[in-house]
């Protein structure tokens, strides 16, 4: 799945971002078009996932008078769970212009999923469109973490000031005392998580799961994946959200263990590695 930023000049991505609001809020949710095609369309900045050459997903952000407003979040039904909404959002903060508050207005059956991505309700229920919104901000605190393209580019930068190995492309083949070296490192930190754990010491929790990011993307740099791994991971998130059935609802096994839907499908590595 790739997301694309474009502008409403251009047609052709316009009219397939469009079809899909289109769909989502006109024929599904009943919105009068004059409401959901507005006089901000020209001066927003507009964005669509693809997935296989379809077009799955679109929103859109534009500045306002209280900062930056994301809106039009529309995903298509057989698309939904998989993903789709998260990517768009990630695409998009990543664009954005800094120092400026960031909001939203979300319909209430998706409060939850805003809010995972970071984002707090403001003030009382109201009624947009017909249907009952919350006006939800962007906590500030959640930029204050690093997502992990720099957390990666960190310890790259580790790796050549001390000297260490960096490859530039992927690469299966290292050197046999490179990956036992690496398999060792995760090893420890694995142990020192399940000590502290044990002792339910959360410091030391934090302090072992931050060694293990730091070393995983060691790892990760060892073998040249920094420019996919990121690709790989949304793979595999598509493909672990599949699990749910056509109502979106997990299938659970008498013991609690996830059970896969019909909608199952493997992640595509190797798709991912060769793009």
């Amino acid at each position: 799945m790739d997301v694309m930023r474009f502008n409403y000049s251009n047609k052709e991505l316009r009219e397939l971002a469009f079809k899909i609001r289109r769909e989502v809020f006109i024929e599904e949710q009943m919105v009068d078009e004059s409401e959901e095609f507005d006089e901000y369309e020209n001066s927003s900045v507009h964005y669509l996932a693809m997935d296989s050459g379809e077009a799955i997903g679109t929103s859109r952000w534009r500045i306002t008078s209280e900062g930056i407003k994301l809106e039009r979040f529309a995903v298509k039904r057989a698309h939904r769970a998989n993903g789709v909404g998260a990517a768009l959002m990630s695409t998009m903060l990543a664009d954005l212009p800094p120092l400026q508050p960031v909001y939203l207005h979300a319909q209430v059956q998706v409060l939850d999923f805003y809010k995972k991505l970071g984002f707090e309700t403001v003030g009382n229920l109201f009624v947009e469109c017909n249907i009952d919104h919350f006006a939800m901000r962007l906590n500030e605190q959640s930029g204050s973490s690093i997502s992990l393209g720099e957390s990666i580019d960190c310890v790259r930068e580790f790796h050549e000031a001390f000297g260490l190995h960096v490859a530039h492309k992927p690469l299966a083949k290292v050197d046999e005392k490179l990956y036992n070296l690496r398999f060792e490192l995760m090893k420890e930190e694995n142990e020192e998580y399940l000590k502290a754990a044990q002792e339910g010491d959360l410091v030391e929790i934090a302090d072992a799961l931050g060694d293990m990011l730091y070393i995983l993307n060691g790892t990760i740099i060892t073998h040249g994946l920094q420019a996919k791994i990121g690709l790989v991971f949304k793979e595999i998130q598509r493909s672990n959200m599949s699990k749910l059935d056509e109502s979106g609802n997990p299938i659970y096994r008498e013991d609690g263990k996830v059970l896969k839907s019909n909608r199952y499908f493997k992640p595509n590595i190797a798709k991912v590695l060769e793009g």
